[in-house]
């Protein structure tokens, strides 16, 4: 017999492994436009390319991390494959294990996508704008050859995302230690 507690682990993690493969998915998509659209464009100036690439493969990465942490788990409990959503026994403490879940669900996509907004920022293209002088548009000069575009680290993005993923990652543990106790006392209640 599985507790309701037991039910909510079941779809929490597999919820967490299918945000990873969606985005895994997603992810793979972008970085295949990015590399497409910079091999048809023929010009290797813009830098934007590098930092959407950046973006892409830190989101291909965070999910498959999700994914294949969270489907270890899955497989080492033996969830896959079995019946866990039959013979659900009364559970006292089911309303705040679904608060738990879904606050750590929460800041584990908080902490996610801010990771992934960290890598970004590293990577934040900025525009130059050559001026031209007067005596340039009398004489017919061209422009001075400066880059038109460079890469440069965003530093006030970079401190918000690092926040963001910071609270992100703390809330998550706090809210996934807690269930991990929970579930131990649970596990020795059950047993005992």
């Amino acid at each position: 017999m599985h507790s309701k507690t037991e039910v909510l682990r079941s779809i929490y993690l597999y919820l967490v492994s299918l945000v990873g493969v969606i985005m895994l998915i997603f992810s793979f998509i972008a970085a295949s436009r990015h590399g497409i659209g910079f091999v048809f464009r023929g010009s290797g100036k813009d830098l934007y390319f590098v930092s959407e690439v950046a973006r892409d493969i830190a989101a291909i990465l965070a999910g498959l991390l999700l994914f294949l942490s969270h489907w270890n788990i899955i497989k080492n409990e033996g969830r896959f494959g079995s019946n866990t959503f039959r013979k659900v026994q009364n559970d006292d403490n089911f309303w705040g294990n679904l608060f738990f879940y879904i606050v750590s669900f929460v800041g584990l996509m908080i902490f996610v996508f801010s990771f992934i907004s960290v890598v970004g920022s590293f990577f934040s293209v900025n525009y130059v704008d050559v001026p031209i002088t007067p005596e340039q548009k009398i004489s017919g000069a061209p422009k001075p050859t400066i880059p038109d575009s460079y890469l440069s680290v965003d530093v006030k993005s970079l401190l918000q995302s690092i926040a963001s993923s910071v609270v992100g990652l703390v809330v998550w543990m706090l809210s996934w230690g807690t269930l991990q106790k929970l579930r131990m006392s649970e596990l020795k209640n059950y047993e005992g």
